[in-house]
Order: C-alpha cells, then structure tokens, then sequence
C-alpha cells in the first residue's frame, strides 16, 4: 500500500511539472508566433523574439503562461466528463463547427496575399496569422479556379480559364455539375451556397472530418485508448505536411477516405445485418471513390500499398477481433462486388467523359513524362523537427516549407518501439507495415531500378511524396506500438515491478533516457539542411522532445498519467500545423481594388455594347490572370493547367517550341514591338512568352491589361487603343484590323 501511495504521489508531481512545462512551452510558441506576425505587417521587428522585447511583450508571455496552464491543468486533472461528453458528442459537435464557420465564411486561405499584386488592400479578412506566400498553389490557382465556377454555372467545361475549353473536373479538381463531383463531398459547398461559404466549408470541413476520422482510425489502433487515439489524430489532421499541403493535391482527402475505407471495411467483415451489409459496402466503396478521384497519382500510389496491406490483415486476421459472424460467403461477396462494380462503372464513365483532358495532360512533358526513381530521402528524414519552426521563419526554409514538410513522427523511435514489439508478441500488422516501410526507405534512400519503378508504379509518385506515406506508417507503427506495450503490463505484474524497481529509480532512467534521445533527435536537426535553426528553437525543441519522450517510456511502463501528458505534449506539435495557415474572413482581398475594378468595368461596357465580342484578356502575369478569371473574366495567361496547344500553335506554326509550353505552366508575358514571338522556360511550372503587339489578335485577345506604358504601341502602330489608366495600371483594347 505504501509503495502505491508513493508511487501515486511522484506520478502526480511529474505529471502536474510536465503539465506547467508544456503550458510554458506553448505559451512561448504563440508569442514568438504573434510577434513574427506582427512584423510581417507591419515590416517592424519588435518583441523578445526579434529581441526588442518591452514590458508589454513579457506581460503578454505572463499572461499566456497563466492561461495556458490553467486550461491544460483543467483538462488533465478536472475535466473527465467534459471529455466524456466531447467524445459522447464529437460527430455532433464536428458537424456544429462546421455550420458556424460555413456561415461566418471563415477559412484557412491565404487568398489576401494577391493584394500584393493587384492591389487591394492588404490583409483584408485576415483575422489572425498571415497570408503565405509559398502557398501560391492554393492562394493564386486553386482558389480562383474555384470563384471562376461561379460565372460559368459550374459547368463542367468552362471558357473562363485559359480563354480556351478546359474540364474543370480533371488536374485541379474544382466544384462541377458532373459525375465527378459525386466523389468530391467538400467541393459540395461552392455549388450550394456560393463562393465564400463554399471555400469556408472546403476547408474547415475537411479538417473536421480529417481530424474525426483519424480519431476513430486511431481508437481502432490503440485499442479503444481515447488519449493517445486523440493524439494520433492531431499528428494526422495538424501535421505540417498535411497543412502546408492543406487545399491541393488531395492531402487531406487520401487521408479520410483511405482511412474510412478501412474502418468500414472492418465493420463490413463483422456484421451480420443484411441492411447493414449493404450500407457499409456502399459506404466503403464509396470512399474508394473518393480516394480514386484525388488524381494525384503522387501520394495515391504509396499510400495505395499502406491502406492494401492493412486490408489484407483485416480479411486474414478478422477473427482476432470478435467472434465471426454467421454468413454465408456468398453474402459475404455479393455486397462488396457489386458496389465494387457500380464505382468501376462509374469510374470509367468519369474517364471517358475527360478522356480529352486526361489525354493531353498525360502527353505533357511536364508533368505527365515525368518518371521518378527515388533517392534523396536522408536530408530529410529529420526534418520533423524543424518542422515545429518552419511556421516562424518560413521564408529562411530551403528550398521551400512544403517540399520540407513531413509527419511529426518521433522517428526512430516508432521503428524500435516496433521491434521491441514484434520481440514481445507477434502483431501481423505491425509486420506487414514494417515491411512496407523498408521498402519505401529503400527507394528513397536508394532508388528503384528503371523496370521497378514501372512495375509498381514507383516512377509516377516521388521521394518528396513517398515521404508521406512514411510519415503515415511510422504513425502508425509508433501509436500500435505503444498500444500493445502497455497492454502486456497489468496490476499485478506492475506492483511487483513497483516492489523490485523503486518508483524513483524507474523516474530517473526514463528522465535519463529521455533527455539522452531528445539531444541525440536534437543533434541530428541540427544536421538537417532544411536552414539553421536558432539557439531559442534548439532549446525549445529539447525540451519538448524530452517531455514526449518521458511520457512514451512512462506509458510503457504501465503508468497511466503518461497518456494524458503525452496527449498534452502533442498540443505544442498541433499549436505548430495551426499556425500554418491563417485563419481568413471571406475573399474581398480578390474582388476589390483598381486592378479588377477596371476590367470588370468594360466587360460591363462590352456587355452592354453591340459589337459582339467577347472579351478576352491578357495580362503581365499570371497572377494577374488568375485574379481575373475569379472575377468572371476570361484570361489567355491564367495558369494553363494544362496547355492551349492549338493557340499557341497559331503563333509557332511550326512547333519548334513545343517542349516549353506542352506542359503545366504559369505564364507570364513580354509584350514586344517586333521581332517574332518566343517561349523560354523559367522553372519546369513557369514559361516567359515574348509576343508581338501585331500578333496578339492570332491567340484571340481583346484586352491588354498590364503595368507597362505601351504608348509606342498605340501611337505609333496603331494596334491598341488607351481606355483607362489607373494605379499604375493600364487598359489597352486591342485594335481590329
């Protein structure tokens, strides 16, 4: 009894010092984190961080030191039902969440940073963080795609992109009246209640969902353990690489629907209602779907392979779980098959609907030629680490804070925790999963052979995406691991360990421990290339590292506090994929200022006019295209998402400089006065076209709208007519001859 009580007592001050520790830690993130966006506002460093720290800035620390503590201290020593109800209630909750910022049109866009290229007022609707910058694949293309539906009906082809007939339903996925869109619930809300409410809905939707599904995929893991279930959706829903990735590329959908799959896959294999059957298959194939139709081979294929195995092992190991039910297999297959065969039916109509579309972005050069066979893995595999920083110093990442982004895995350690595993009792699917894992390192580490990578399909995805199925299988091995290791300890067995190993002894060794891995985890960071780390961050990281770790051993060892200091450890992680991205009110950033006042004012005139013409414009770049085409208004030099092969043809009749814009591409533009039209290539996205005022009626453009003064282009030849200038801006119509 005494060694109980004393052992119940050290527990309570480890737990309650691990607790005010995390509170301090998290406290000082968020300052740091309001103090660098308050400099990226106002250009003015000020604040410990930058250190020009005043007493406000240390109240302020105070001050979040306090709240934090007492929030996580109500949460891990005086909050059981309210957990209890939050878990009672999450889908309802969840749901709740969503209707809210649906309605206050709120998301994670960092759309307000066009303003810097058309002018609008700058952070307009940012309520907190800041506009990024290398999100341009979400703030510049995927975005105004999206608005640009609104002016087309939601057509499946629209004229509005590119000025040319482009599927909307392929390459960047977009909100469509088409079969296609069936697979695609988050797009849902463009089409049903507009373009603000249907971007706050695409994103604080799916990461509701991500994070709900990732917590039931976490309980099936653990064993129903409700802590470390919830901390394994957090890793999942707030990691870096799923933010920084965050609207494009199908980051979050590959996860909640691969995810739910399994899930109801597994219910399918266990239940003995007839209608339930039926619904599950439907429910699961229908996740199929979706995952199907992410169209981004990429990420699709790895994780293919992780959901397959964890498949195989439900099918081969289902009767671990619960007795079998009593069916027939014929009602077993019957369900599955055909639902199965209903999504390829529909699959393959989807197909052949965008065959053109599929067609030519296939025979592009880039990306559709493009074969990976991998390599370049090791510079990155700490890069977790330096993960928890990249939100605070973005622009210092090399070469970029999404390609750097990655699960925070505590790599290795889910790989020895594995082992040790395996040593102790045999888990198939940590086996299966272990294997896959090796050979995924093995092809980043090391590479493929050409035939390999063709083989299983390795040279469609890449090392930088392979990295995230990685990071999905070391989740998973870390969080199996730590379930089956704690279960093998029970009450006896853990008060006679209590009696040979003194609750001090056993403290200190894990302390020891702890504090030994987190220096080597923090030794191999500071070898990561992804940019130096300052000495703040390498104390910050130590001691963060040092707690997770503590709490990992302790929960092996059989003590029951560890989970929920764990759990709370993982709030510093969360705090770090929050601060991502910033949290944004509507979308006037792209709808208001000079720029698109003037356009939108002849296409009114145009409209309004007798001379049957269409407006179609062209612009510097393609930044000012993309914001054009959200305002309705049909641009040559929006984002090619895949190429105008036909128009650009029409001025290199002879083809010479296919290679360069036979590809996805920005598109920026040099107007010139003579010579011959001319492509060059900037970045393997990005192509310069040198085109000839004389020539610009050839690609059907009625509108030049650019930064420059093209006076010698109006005065002399006469081939464009001044309308307006304003902000330095100026609108030129182009003459018909």
């Amino acid at each position: 009894m005494n060694s109980r009580l004393s052992a119940f007592k050290v527990d309570g001050l480890v737990h309650r010092i691990g607790v005010f520790s995390i509170a301090v830690l998290i406290a000082t993130y968020l300052e740091m984190f309001l103090e660098v966006a308050h400099e990226d506002r106002t250009h003015t460093p000020s604040g410990i961080f930058s250190g020009h720290g005043q007493p406000e800035h240390a109240l302020r620390l105070v001050v979040l030191i306090t709240l934090a503590f007492v929030t996580l201290y109500i949460l891990n020593f005086h909050a059981r039902r309210f957990l209890h109800a939050l878990h009672a209630y999450r889908w309802w909750i969840g749901c709740l969440v969503i209707i809210i910022f649906t309605l206050l049109c709120i998301s994670g866009s960092s759309l307000a940073f066009i303003s810097n290229y058309i002018g609008s007022e700058p952070y307009k609707g940012t309520l907190f963080g800041m506009p990024r910058s290398i999100r341009s694949d979400e703030w510049a293309v995927f975005t105004p795609l999206a608005f640009s539906q609104a002016h087309s009906g939601y057509s499946r082809i629209s004229s509005i992109p590119e000025a040319g007939s482009i599927d909307m339903t392929m390459i960047y996925a977009q909100p469509a009246w088409a079969l296609a869109t069936f697979f695609r619930p988050f797009l849902w809300g463009f089409m049903l209640f507009g373009s603000d409410r249907g971007l706050a809905f695409f994103w604080c939707a799916r990461l509701v969902v991500l994070l709900l599904v990732s917590y039931e995929f976490g309980r099936w893991l653990t064993e129903d353990n409700r802590q470390l279930a919830a901390a394994y959706g957090i890793l999942i829903g707030l990691a870096p690489i799923v933010q920084w990735w965050f609207a494009v590329n199908g980051t979050a959908e590959v996860l909640i629907f691969g995810q739910a799959a399994v899930l109801l896959f597994k219910r399918y294999l266990h239940t003995n209602s007839k209608l339930y059957i039926w619904l599950l298959a439907m429910a699961a194939t229908y996740c199929l779907g979706g995952f199907s139709l992410v169209l981004y081979p990429p990420l699709q294929i790895p994780l293919a392979y992780v959901y397959g195995l964890l498949v195989i092992w439900l099918i081969v190991c289902r009767h671990r779980d619960v007795l079998l039910p009593k069916r027939s297999l014929l009602s077993m297959i019957a369900p599955i098959t055909v639902t199965f065969v209903a999504l390829i039916a529909c699959i393959l109509l989807i197909i052949y609907t965008s065959r053109q579309a599929i067609l030519m972005e296939s025979s592009t050069v880039y990306p559709g030629s493009r074969i990976s066979h991998g390599q370049g893995l090791f510079q990155c595999l700490m890069d977790y680490t330096a993960n928890l920083f990249m939100p605070l110093e973005e622009h210092q990442v090399i070469p970029n804070a999404p390609e750097r982004a990655v699960f925070f895995t505590l790599f290795p350690i889910g790989l020895i925790l594995s082992i040790w595993t395996l040593l102790k009792k045999r888990d198939g699917l940590i086996i299966l999963l272990f294997i896959c894992d090796l050979i995924f390192m093995i092809y980043g580490l090391f590479g493929f052979p050409d035939w390999l990578c063709r083989i299983t399909l390795m040279g469609r995805t890449t090392t930088g995406r392979v990295k995230f199925a990685l990071g999905f299988i070391d989740l998973i091995l870390l969080f199996r691991s730590l379930s089956m290791l704690h279960n093998d300890v029970d009450d006896e067995e853990l008060l006679v360990a209590s009696k040979k190993d003194p609750v001090k002894t056993r403290l200190l060794r894990n302390v020891a421990l702890a504090v030994v891995l987190a220096a080597l985890l923090t030794g191999a960071t500071i070898l990561s290339p992804a940019y130096p780390l300052r000495k703040v961050y390498l104390i910050f990281l130590m001691s963060s590292l040092t707690i997770m770790l503590l709490a990992v051993f302790e929960w092996i060892y059989g003590r029951g506090y560890a989970s929920r200091l764990f759990l709370s450890s993982i709030l510093i992680v969360a705090l770090a994929g929050f601060c991502v991205n910033p949290i944004q009110r509507g979308s006037q950033s792209i709808r208001e200022g000079p720029f698109v006042e003037m356009a939108l004012k002849e296409v009114s005139r145009i409209h309004n006019s007798e001379d049957g013409r269409a407006a179609v414009f062209i612009t510097d770049d393609s930044i000012h295209g993309q914001a054009l085409i959200a305002n309705g208004i049909p641009t040559v030099n929006s984002v090619n998402i895949y190429p105008q092969l036909k128009r650009w043809h029409m001025i290199d009749p002879q083809h010479t400089s296919e290679w360069v814009y036979n590809r996805y591409a920005y598109v920026d533009i040099d107007f010139t006065n003579t010579g011959r039209p001319a492509f060059s290539l900037a970045t393997p996205d990005k192509m310069i076209v040198s085109i000839p005022i004389k020539d610009l009626h050839k690609i059907g453009v009625t509108h030049v709208l650019t930064g420059r003064e093209l006076t010698e282009f109006v005065d002399g030849h006469r081939l464009l007519r001044k309308i307006e200038a304003k902000n330095h801006l100026n609108l030129y119509e182009v003459e018909v001859n």
